[in-house]
């Protein structure tokens, strides 16, 4: 069997077609694999957070400490717990200035602590306020708001003075069942800074 040039080259590019097709496929596999590949996206669940504000004109630093029913507390102090977190700790107007690439200030003036609780522990809750640092002469009004996610309500809404360094004030404490449904709030006092765990 002969072949001529002709042949012998028909023969080749057939062999180079077939491989690009062939590239181009494992391409388009490769492609589509991708595509369908899930991504997995972080999910911020939260089931009740509880913000605690103050005027954003006072430089006082006011302080969120919230008791779990595993009688584990979430502060500056200790930001998390297995289930909770304290996502911000305001410093009052310490933490109110950004510093821009190009040197600029922006003061975005906002007073708030909030802290996340992620899950649903049967039990008691506990939110108090502490004045860590008395920076004016004026008389710092909070806001302590505790909201459930699902679903949405306010569970407890209270405004309080606090007055001098130091002082720390029982906002609520609030007892939710194991299907997270609130069962009952009081606002009996109780000290949560150097308490035992």
């Amino acid at each position: 069997m002969k072949l001529n040039k002709s042949g012998s080259l028909t023969a080749m590019l057939d062999m180079f077609l077939i491989m690009v097709m062939g590239f181009f496929v494992l391409l388009i596999i490769a492609i589509l694999l991708i595509k369908s590949e899930k991504r997995h996206e972080i999910q911020s669940n939260a089931e009740v957070i509880i913000y605690v504000e103050w005027d954003q004109e006072i430089i006082d630093d006011v302080d969120a400490y919230v008791r779990d029913p595993l009688n584990r507390v979430v502060a500056y102090t200790s930001r998390e717990t297995e289930l909770m977190n304290l996502d911000r700790d305001d410093l009052g107007q310490a933490t109110d200035t950004i510093r821009l690439p190009n040197g600029k200030k922006i003061v975005i003036k906002e007073n708030k602590e909030v802290v996340t609780i992620r899950g649903v522990v049967a039990g008691e809750y506990i939110v108090n306020t502490h004045m860590y640092s008395k920076n004016s002469d004026l008389p710092c009004n909070v806001t302590v708001t505790v909201e459930k996610l699902n679903p949405y309500s306010i569970i407890y809404q209270k405004e309080l003075v606090l007055e001098e360094k130091g002082q720390e004030e029982t906002a609520v404490r609030f007892t939710l069942n194991e299907n997270g449904d609130l069962v009952s709030t009081s606002e009996l006092p109780i000290q949560l800074i150097g308490a035992s765990e």
